[in-house]
Order: structure tokens, then C-alpha cells, then sequence
């Protein structure tokens, strides 16, 4: 769990399992315990991993700047890898008042996600990654 506490900001955790990680990449999942604005990327970020596509945490403010104002370089459009965020929510537990227990939805790995691992992380099977991304939400949901 990461736990930030801070005079200037709200309190937040948020709960990180790495799934891969290489030289250059982490693959993980990020299971906010509290629901604050921008928490996975500000929490990834602080720990020295912004996410793919993030303009606001990579660590270069004037690559905001640069998208905000419409002038954004090729270098920053490379930097950022993706033209979003590297962020998806892949479940949702939701306990309904009227049921005794909650229903857990699945969403699959979105199709660009998919193709930039598949370009950047070849080796990587996404058959099994898919396996392993649902046995730690199991872990996590159930």
C-alpha cells in the first residue's frame, strides 16, 4: 500500500501489483482505496513511474503546457507513447443493497493497450497476461 500524508493535499492509498517489469516497463495494477482526483497517477508518479501518456505527472511540465496550448512537439507526442493516459479500469466490485453479494464486472485490456504492448513488449503473451491480470483481481475482489 502507498500512503501519502500531506499538509497540502488530501489523504489517499493506493494499492500497486506489479505484473511485469523490465528495464524500461512495468505493467501493474492499481487498486485505489480512497477516490481521489488523479490519485493512481499522481501515486505512480511519485514513486518515479509516470504512466505511458500522462502529460500532467511525466515529470516535464512544459509537455502540458505544450498539449494545453496546442503546440505540442513530435518529440512530446513520441514521449508520450500513447495519445491517453495508460490507464483502464479493468473491474469494478459493486455491493448492491438488495443482494447479498457484490457483482464483480470485467472489462478486457483495451485494444490499444494491446498493440503497444504487443510493439513495445513482443516477448510478452497476452493470452497469459490476461490469465495473470485476472488471478490478482481474483485475489483482490474475492
Amino acid at each position: 500500500w502507498f500512503k501519502e500524508d500531506s499538509k497540502l493535499g488530501k489523504h489517499a492509498q493506493t494499492r500497486f501489483i506489479e505484473i511485469y517489469q523490465d528495464h524500461k516497463y512495468i505493467l501493474g495494477l492499481a487498486f485505489p482505496k480512497t477516490g481521489r482526483q488523479h490519485q493512481i497517477r499522481c501515486h505512480a508518479a511519485a514513486h518515479g513511474f509516470p504512466l505511458i501518456g500522462d502529460k500532467l505527472y511525466n515529470g516535464d511540465p512544459g509537455v502540458f503546457m505544450r498539449f494545453k496550448d496546442l503546440v505540442a512537439t513530435p518529440e512530446d507526442h513520441k514521449k508520450m507513447q500513447l495519445p491517453r493516459h495508460a490507464l483502464h479500469a479493468l473491474a469494478l466490485k459493486i455491493a448492491y443493497p438488495t443482494k447479498n453479494n457484490p457483482s464483480l464486472f470485467r472489462a478486457p485490456l483495451p485494444s490499444d493497450f494491446r498493440s503497444w504492448i504487443q510493439e513495445k513488449l513482443p516477448h510478452i503473451e497476452l493470452d497469459e497476461l490476461d490469465t495473470k491480470i485476472n488471478t490478482e483481481i481474483s485475489k483482490v475482489f474475492l
